[in-house]
């Protein structure tokens, strides 16, 4: 089930950490990218990314260190495009228990201090051994820190 903000309305946002980023998406979802607007640099508080081999996941704990990666706005009529990254990223919003990943709302801080509402997809299962990214980038770029309001 897809969860929604407070306000009860779904996010406008999504925040992409790993292969769904530009640079390292695959050419099967790339159009699919290319509907949506990029804001820039953003955080997302309380996750923890791991090193799952072909690709990152992140798992919700609210002890987690900053996760980093990009937010971009969606367009006005998302549903299409939800249902795109939903199939790449192997979420059934009507199955969560057998879902890859889940896409949740949450509170994202871009670079200038802003927070917004945006859609995450976390890792849905244990990552067992897998190797935790310290420095919470897929890209492995430098640790800035970011203010949010």
């Amino acid at each position: 089930m897809e969860s929604r903000t407070e306000s009860g309305r779904a996010p406008r946002h999504v925040f992409f950490y790993g292969t769904l980023l530009p640079r390292h998406a695959p050419a099967e979802i790339r159009p699919a990218l290319d509907e949506l607007r990029p804001l820039g640099a953003a955080v997302l508080r309380g996750a923890r990314l791991y090193d799952l081999g072909e690709f990152p996941g992140a798992v919700a704990d609210p002890s987690g260190p900053e996760l980093r990666g990009q937010i971009f706005r969606l367009p006005p009529q998302p549903e299409g495009l939800l249902r795109r990254l939903d199939e790449y990223e192997g979420y059934d919003p009507g199955n969560d228990a057998e879902s890859l990943f889940v896409r949740r709302a949450r509170r994202v801080c871009l670079t200038g201090g802003r927070s917004v509402n945006a859609w995450v997809y976390f890792y849905n299962r244990s990552p067992g051994q897998a190797g935790v990214l310290a420095n919470g980038s897929y890209r492995s770029r430098g640790s800035r820190r970011f203010a949010c309001r």
